[in-house]
């Protein structure tokens, strides 16, 4: 047999021993009969070729005298954590990456060839008054908020650590007007009874242990825009309302605190023949009228979408008195074009007047009327009614 360029030898006709042959890529098989071994003395070619593919490991390979027998054997691959298997039809790669731990405290971790184990061990927690304790899968949140100690006179307050010691002294006792004691065993109740105080605006009060005094100031009072001010004995109120702007075109409006700005600037207009321009205070209105064009011969009209332009040539007219009834006729066949050019106008959509409604069956614009029959696809006619 040849591969390629090489032999695969057969140690006899007719023995089944395959012989020993290793590629690493496809390779097509001729199997050839030498003359040697022939009556006639002419080699054999066997027909047709075939191919055999290199195969990886797990794969037995056994030839026989006109037969190739590959058979595939599954593969088990054990793979440790943070690694990649990838496999082609001749190689599997395996790549290992590297990881990275994140534990709490009080915790144990222990690594072997392709594991990690992570023991967790109880914790003690000591926390003082005050304090607030969270715990999480992994996590152990201790926080401390601030105490509020309301202490008398004459007491002392020492703090250590996490204890807050109050001492308490006699004490000689003040009191103003409108104030009650009462005294028991171990307390003090000093009682105090509030005073109806009623000043007006601009007005400070200063109290002491035993008087109150009231100063009263004048008040500047600066309002903006639609605001309303009215003023008691002892009191100002003021009122805002909402303004509402009106701007025309062309008009930026700049706001501050208390005021609001409306800049105009001029504005150019372009607007086409047969149209009105109406300008107010803080608008402009332009009005498009319809037109009606009368040319006589000699004349071309021209129509774009903002103007008419109509050119008049130079003509030599030489008629009798017989060619009267041709000049009526030429002037009305005038004014019949200058219809039907209205209407090629009006058809295109270029007069605002009369804007056009389109449906799959019907064409509108103004006084013309089409209908639209057919299929739509191979045939289609517009008639107008």
């Amino acid at each position: 047999m040849s591969l390629g360029d090489e032999s695969l030898g057969v140690n006899s006709l007719g023995s089944n021993e395959p012989a020993p042959y290793d590629i690493s890529a496809q390779e097509t098989i001729t199997a050839t009969i030498p003359a040697s071994a022939v009556t006639s003395a002419s080699s054999i070619v066997a027909s047709p070729d075939f191919t055999i593919d290199a195969v990886v490991e797990s794969v037995d390979v056994i030839a026989i005298r006109q037969d190739l027998i590959i058979t595939e054997y599954p593969a088990t691959i054990f793979a440790g954590q943070n690694v990649d298997v990838s496999a082609t039809k001749q190689s599997l790669t395996l790549t290992e990456y590297q990881a990275t731990v994140v534990v709490s405290q009080n915790v144990d971790i222990a690594a072997t060839t392709d594991a990690l184990v992570i023991t967790e061990h109880p914790a003690s927690v000591f926390a003082g008054q005050n304090t607030d304790v969270i715990t999480v899968a992994d996590t152990l949140v201790i926080t401390e908020h601030p105490a509020t100690v309301f202490a008398g006179q004459n007491i002392d307050v020492a703090a250590t650590t996490d204890a807050l010691i109050l001492t308490e002294y006699p004490a000689g006792i003040f009191a103003g007007q409108d104030t009650d004691i009462a005294a028991t065993a171990d307390s003090l109740l000093i009682t105090e009874y509030a005073a109806d105080i009623q000043v007006g605006s601009n007005v400070n009060v200063i109290a002491t242990k035993q008087s109150l005094v009231i100063t009263e100031y004048a008040a500047t009072v600066q309002a903006t825009l639609n605001t309303e001010v009215a003023a008691t004995t002892d009191s100002l109120v003021i009122t805002e309302y909402p303004a509402t702007v009106f701007a025309g075109q062309n008009t930026d409006i700049s706001a501050t605190t208390d005021s609001i700005v409306l800049t105009s600037y001029s504005a150019t207009v372009f607007a086409g023949q047969n149209t009105d321009i109406q300008a107010s205070s803080d608008s402009l209105t332009l009005t498009e009228y319809p037109a009606t064009i009368s040319a006589v011969l000699e004349h071309s009209i021209s129509a774009t979408s903002q103007a008419l332009a109509i050119t008049e040539y130079a003509a030599s007219v030489v008629a009798s008195t017989s060619d009267s009834a041709k000049l009526d006729l030429i002037l009305a066949n005038q004014e019949a074009m200058a219809l039907q050019l209205n209407e090629l106008w009006v058809l295109a959509g270029l007069d605002i007047t009369s804007p056009m409604t389109v449906t799959p069956m019907q064409r509108i614009a103004g006084a013309i009327d089409l209908d639209i029959t057919g299929d739509g696809v191979t045939t289609t006619t517009v008639t107008r009614q």
